[in-house]
């Protein structure tokens, strides 16, 4: 087994990812809401926005 590798349980590989796994969701949030800027009807983010 390389040296970088490591056997972890599930609670103590979330807890070494946890950095990585906020930045992932961070910019998958960003990503898409970037493209849906890109090709969504600006009426219906307006309308989106309003409520």
């Amino acid at each position: 087994m390389p040296g970088n590798l490591a056997a972890l349980c599930q609670r103590c590989h979330m807890i070494h990812d946890a950095a990585e796994h906020r930045w992932q969701r961070w910019w998958n949030v960003f990503r898409l809401r970037a493209i849906r800027d890109l090709y969504e009807d600006p009426r219906v983010t307006r309308e989106r926005s309003a409520h």
